[in-house]
């Protein structure tokens, strides 16, 4: 078996922001439940231009899927930490971290007045009841392997 079809087993994208623009823009990740995951993996990519003062990346956790006002944040990594354009910056959850009650988690860039490019993706280790397939967002247009 590939290496890349054993990763494929044991890693899911459970969210994404796509490759996006952000001049004075927040913009979320999608939310999901860490009640099937034992950790998850924040992956920020930077692209070409990230203005100053940088991304201001979130991570919030939630009581529920809409994310309502009980949010807190979790982790927090300042703008001007994230401000090397081209380069990538991982940030990792794990459930335990999260509050009593709170079982969701969420991701917000804020690219502040300046115009930066950026995405994100993030990986959960694979679901302890159910096939990672079952939720898996991955948009993977090709996976090589040379055996």
């Amino acid at each position: 078996m590939a290496f890349c079809e054993r990763l494929s087993e044991q890693l899911a994208v459970v969210a994404t922001i796509d490759p996006v623009s952000m001049t004075g823009a927040v913009v979320n990740s999608d939310i999901f439940s860490m009640q099937l995951h034992r950790r998850a993996l924040f992956i920020l990519q930077t692209g070409a231009a990230v203005q100053a003062p940088g991304i201001l990346v979130t991570i919030r956790e939630a009581v529920d899927a809409a994310a309502t006002a009980t949010t807190a944040v979790i982790l927090t990594r300042a703008a001007t930490a994230c401000a090397a354009v081209a380069s990538q910056y991982l940030f990792e959850v794990s459930a335990e971290a999260l509050a009593d009650g709170y079982t969701y988690l969420v991701g917000t860039l804020d690219g502040g007045a300046g115009a930066s490019l950026a995405s994100m993706v993030v990986l959960a280790d694979v679901e302890r009841y159910h096939p990672a397939s079952d939720r898996d967002l991955a948009s993977v247009v090709s996976i090589q392997a040379a055996n």
